[in-house]
């Protein structure tokens, strides 16, 4: 998909992401790539901008709550 884009004048780009085969597998990844893909829909099908959506933040202290 990617190079016929690029052969047809299509604003794009290509991201590769480490330890991972076919598709993103971390969660981080995932929602990466989600972003860009709905922030290139938004942009180029819909004329709008996109706000990235951003990771629950983790707190440690959870962490800790669980049995060692």
């Amino acid at each position: 998909m990617y190079r016929g884009l690029k052969a047809n004048g299509v604003p794009t780009e290509l991201v590769i992401f480490p330890r991972s085969g076919h598709g993103p597998r971390e969660l981080r990844h995932r929602l990466y790539r989600y972003n860009k893909e709905f922030q290139w829909l938004e942009k180029h099908i819909m004329g709008r901008d996109f706000e990235f959506e951003k990771p629950p933040a983790v707190d440690d202290k959870d962490d800790k709550d669980e049995p060692e």
